[in-house]
């Protein structure tokens, strides 16, 4: 097998081919010569380039293009700080009773109106976050009403996105998500009996697995543009019984929903089972589902948090660039004005938007394929941050298992 990090290209050659390759890698005219539609493969998927090309620095080029582009503006939102879960191993400090008010909202929409006055982007990427958003069902449909409003006559194409426990998924909610592009992110802990031994309704107890399972169904019903990325936030005993998850969401189209595996934070890698990881992502794969594990991603991926078009606008009108944060207690990077202008912290703004690569990254075969490290990390440890590849895994490893989840992506795009 080879791999093309640049291209995320996967070439699979049989033996003879492969030591035709490697006796004449260092003489491609001969190559050429002998096995032209070899020779065109290889340079069209990017294992043959010109010698002038410098892979690394247009891939660095790619980045900076993206991280400054004018093109996207992403706006994510928290219409509350509050939760109607009381998961553990939350990072938040929930804001009981909190919520985005009628003048914060005006100034949101606002600052969106003049943003495009200043640069008429072409794509606004709407994300609702928290908290749980969808406590604020209500304050979710107004600024969506509004800005289908604004942008009614303008050529832009609105994307919109929840992170959300999906306890609270409305009809109302569904019938208004009709009219655009909506891709949802939902938690779940791991089967039933685990996922409901430590996320239940905070007032009630009441279990929340079946529920879940149940507005997923009626999100596939209603809408026909969407996605679901199912995250499975496991520890080693949630990795137990894994497999009924699978069944349990059988009528899913595989298509559109697929998952995702997250460590939980507080748990240290050294306690989580690699056999079973892969039992169960083995097990969806049989089953159809592809699952997000070690990804590896397409060239420009860049971190929301990273790009100057990209704001996080909290209930209170306090203004972030990252949602990995608990927002009661860090610092605002801005803060919302009644005219729509961000007042920023230019000089946490600057820090954030001049992090460089680490040098282990630059050096890495994976560079332009790899997630990378997050950059709040790079602000804090500079360069000893460490690499997020799992060191228990080769870079052989990495490239396998992503080769059979785009094996079956593909599959699927072509079905």
């Amino acid at each position: 097998m080879l791999y093309n990090a640049l291209a995320d290209a996967y070439l699979i050659l049989n033996q003879d081919l492969f030591n035709e390759f490697r006796a004449k890698e260092e003489n491609l005219e001969e190559l050429y010569t002998s096995n032209p539609k070899l020779y065109n493969t290889l340079k069209e998927n990017g294992f043959i380039i010109p010698r002038a090309f410098d892979e690394k620095s247009y891939y660095l080029n790619l980045l900076f293009n993206r991280r400054f582009t004018s093109k996207i503006y992403q706006v994510i939102i928290n219409p509350t700080l509050d939760c109607n879960l009381g998961c553990w191993y939350c990072y938040e400090d929930h804001v009981p009773d909190s919520e985005m008010d009628d003048t914060i909202i005006k100034k949101l929409l606002n600052h969106i109106k003049l943003k495009y006055k200043e640069e008429q982007f072409s794509e606004l990427w709407l994300s609702f976050f928290g908290g749980e958003p969808l406590l604020k069902t209500n304050i979710v449909i107004t600024i969506l009403n509004q800005i289908e409003k604004f942008t009614k006559d303008k050529k832009i194409k609105i994307s919109v996105a929840f992170t959300t426990n999906a306890t609270l998924i409305s009809d109302e909610l569904l019938n208004v998500l009709k009219r655009f592009n909506v891709n949802f992110q939902i938690t779940l802990d791991g089967n039933e009996i685990m996922h409901d031994s430590s996320r239940c309704f905070k007032n009630t107890n009441k279990p929340t697995y079946k529920l879940i399972i149940n507005n997923i169904n009626k999100i596939q019903s209603v809408l026909k543009n969407y996605g679901i990325s199912v995250r499975i936030n496991y520890h080693q005993k949630a990795l137990e019984g894994l497999y009924s998850v699978i069944d349990d969401l059988a009528f899913a189209d595989k298509r559109f929903l697929r998952f995702s595996l997250m460590r939980i934070w507080q748990v240290n890698q050294i306690e989580i089972s690699w056999p079973d990881i892969f039992k169960f992502t083995n097990y969806a794969q049989e089953k159809g589902f592809i699952v997000n594990f070690l990804s590896l991603t397409p060239k420009s991926s860049v971190c929301y948090a990273d790009c100057l078009n990209e704001v996080v606008v909290n209930y209170d009108g306090n203004v972030h660039k990252c949602t990995a944060r608990n927002f009661a207690k860090v610092k605002p990077d801005g803060v919302l004005m009644d005219n729509g202008v961000i007042n920023w912290d230019i000089d946490r703004l600057s820090r954030r938007l001049a992090t460089n690569i680490p040098q282990i990254c630059k050096d890495c075969k994976l560079l332009p394929s790899c997630p990378g490290i997050c950059s709040q990390k790079i602000l804090e440890d500079g360069e000893n941050v460490k690499c997020i590849l799992d060191t228990n895994l080769s870079l052989d490893d990495h490239i396998t298992y992503n080769f059979n989840r785009f094996a079956l992506e593909n599959k699927l795009v072509k079905i």
